[in-house]
């Protein structure tokens, strides 16, 4: 008798414990909820930022055993080849118009422009520079560094700018061409993020970067501050993580580190790629990271790193997936100044609630390998209700392959244009790039209702619109 009296106190002591740590947790969210409501209304500006010395916690990368990492044979032969279908994940496309703010002889949005900027002593080109869109459950952001980011609702109709340069490119909208002659003293945009009702992003002026935290609701700054580490993202409101690889530093060093918004360090995630050997000269530099939201989820990838990683707190990171790329994996030396010729190499990774679309080539992207024809793009995705990796049978460049959509009334998707965040896919098609799909030799490949669609779509867009396809 006892015996049972006892075991029923200690189901009972379970039972009360329990009850108490659900309720700590929602009273816990609701704090958390007023606090993020009080700071998005306030309107504070430092100049300074004075971080609390240490990390407040130990950065750990904790695998899932209930949901361990999937592994992606992207090297292996034995995959089924199979073209990937948006028809197959959704069923409706709405289109929504935004016309840029500027005059279309002074800017716009960019679709696979060129750019060039000359500095006192050189000057740097690049091309395929587009503008980014981001669609959330009220606003629709579109933009660029160069010509600033705006935003819409979801109607298309503009509602203000949040950040502008202050001296314009010069730009050829004929030639799709921009030019830039850099003054240090020009006030500059980069890190632009949006997570939620608010962005983040960075105005740099005579060499001196500062952070804004704006809410788009509000269209109010909520804090001004000196600029911190590296590229920025909001994790939270309040709590920002910031990428800082840099692939020649010869000592261990952080890749990833999280912060309050007003600079104390949270945690800290050291680099596990393989340091390369001191180098002296000029090297090249053919991978990049991945930074996406999955569902308002920060996600990672390192450049010359195999795991894709879900941020689940401030101080973990989850493996979510590994790409296995067997011994054509690139490593850093080898990135560096070795011979790249049959290493394989990522360059985008799109995910959504469905798939994850996949594009990586073997040899690196660059003009000369694209002129020698060295360098070859593959296509592949991965369907997650099957568990099954397709292999796409195209070697086209990404911004020639089009991804089928055969979903009444819709186009195609182009492949390096694409953005999700979770179950939301979308994409942004400027005039120029609408016109280069209508001259592909294979547009006549298509069906006739989408060649006629194309062309009524480019016939009423302007030079200075762009037009969103949003999948549901």
């Amino acid at each position: 008798m006892k015996k049972a009296t006892i075991v029923l106190l200690v189901i009972s002591f379970l039972f009360s414990c329990g009850g108490k740590k659900k309720q700590g947790l929602a009273e816990e969210a609701l704090e958390e909820k007023k606090e993020i409501i009080a700071i998005t209304d306030s309107e504070e500006i430092m100049d300074t930022v004075i971080p609390a010395k240490g990390v407040k916690y130990k950065g750990s990368r904790t695998i899932d055993n209930s949901n361990p990492p999937v592994k992606l044979n992207l090297a292996g032969t034995g995959k089924e080849d199979k073209s990937l279908d948006v028809a197959n994940y959704y069923t409706k496309v709405r289109y929504t118009k935004l016309k840029h703010p500027l005059p279309a002889e002074q800017g716009g949005f960019l679709g696979e422009a060129s750019i060039s900027v000359y500095y006192e002593q050189g000057m740097s080109m690049s091309g395929g520079v587009n503008s980014s869109i981001f669609v959330t459950d009220e606003k629709i952001i579109a933009g660029d560094d160069y010509f600033g980011f705006h935003c819409y609702d979801k109607e298309g109709k503009f509602e203000y700018s949040i950040a502008s340069r202050g001296v314009l490119p010069d730009y050829n909208q004929k030639k799709n061409e921009l030019t830039i002659n850099w003054n240090k003293s020009d006030r500059t945009i980069m890190n632009f993020s949006v997570l939620g009702d608010n962005c983040l992003y960075y105005a740099i002026e005579n060499n001196k970067p500062r952070m804004f935290f704006q809410n788009l609701k509000s269209r109010k700054n909520y804090l001004e501050r000196p600029g911190w580490y590296g590229e920025t993202f909001l994790y939270k409101p309040n709590t920002i993580a910031s990428y800082t690889y840099r692939m020649r530093e010869t000592n261990p060093s952080p890749v990833f580190r999280v912060f309050d918004y007003k600079g104390d360090t949270l945690s800290v995630f050291m680099n596990y790629n393989l340091l390369p050997a001191p180098k002296k000269g000029s090297v090249t530099n053919p991978d990049s990271r991945f930074l996406y939201y999955y569902n308002d989820e920060l996600t990672m990838r390192q450049a010359y790193n195999d795991t894709i990683y879900r941020m689940v707190s401030e101080k973990e990171l989850r493996p979510i997936y590994i790409m296995d790329f067997g011994s054509q994996k690139l490593d850093v030396e080898t990135g560096l100044s070795g011979d790249k010729s049959n290493k394989l190499i990522p360059y985008s990774w799109t995910e959504t609630t469905d798939f994850v679309f996949i594009i990586y080539t073997k040899d690196y992207d660059c003009l000369n390998n694209r002129n020698s024809g060295s360098v070859i793009f593959n296509y592949a995705y991965y369907d997650k209700a099957s568990g099954k990796l397709y292999n796409i049978p195209s070697h086209k460049f990404p911004e020639e392959y089009l991804i089928n959509n055969s979903i009444e009334g819709g186009i195609p998707l182009i492949g390096n244009n694409i953005r999700a965040n979770g179950k939301l896919l979308y994409i942004g098609y400027t005039k120029y790039q609408l016109e280069s799909v209508i001259k592909q030799k294979d547009f006549a490949s298509l069906s006739q209702a989408q060649q006629d669609k194309l062309k009524s779509l480019n016939e009423n867009l302007q030079a200075n619109e762009m037009l969103v396809m949003i999948l549901e």
